[in-house]
């Protein structure tokens, strides 16, 4: 089972990459914020991340650094 995490602070990005991984992820969890993936990377526990380098509040890179 293929786990992806998508994180953009746009909407419409999120939803873009989730309609062309859906065949290839059996599960998609999203983000909008680098705050929020600190918060759901341990739960979620993706096999892939998605994500933004520049968003608000918190960006990719600090995220990923946390996580």
């Amino acid at each position: 089972m293929t786990r992806l995490l998508i994180v953009d602070d746009s909407t419409q990005m999120r939803q873009l990459l989730k309609s062309i991984v859906r065949k290839t992820a059996d599960e998609a969890f999203e983000c909008e914020d680098g705050a929020q993936v600190v918060a759901a990377f341990s739960s979620f526990q993706p096999d892939w991340v998605l994500m933004d380098v520049e968003m608000k509040l918190m960006d990719g890179l600090q995220a990923t650094a946390k996580s």
